[in-house]
């Protein structure tokens, strides 16, 4: 991970700068305020579409893009 650098790189973002590589838990961190860029998971053999949810991305509307506090 070009961030950490400690876990393997699995995922890089086609709409960063120089197309950085992350672990999945720094791509979710680093993609909080870009929740909409494009990002790829390597496969082993390519790179394939994925979207930031699929890693556990939660984007709140509201509340100063905190969880609402009734639920």
């Amino acid at each position: 991970c070009q961030i950490c650098g400690s876990k393997p790189t699995e995922i890089r973002c086609l709409d960063c700068v120089l197309c950085t590589r992350y672990c999945c838990q720094c791509a979710c961190y680093q993609h909080r305020a870009n929740p909409f860029h494009r990002i790829e998971a390597w496969t082993g053999l390519m790179w394939i579409p994925l979207w930031l949810w699929r890693l556990g991305t939660i984007i709140c509307l509201g509340h100063h893009r905190a969880p609402c506090p009734r639920y």
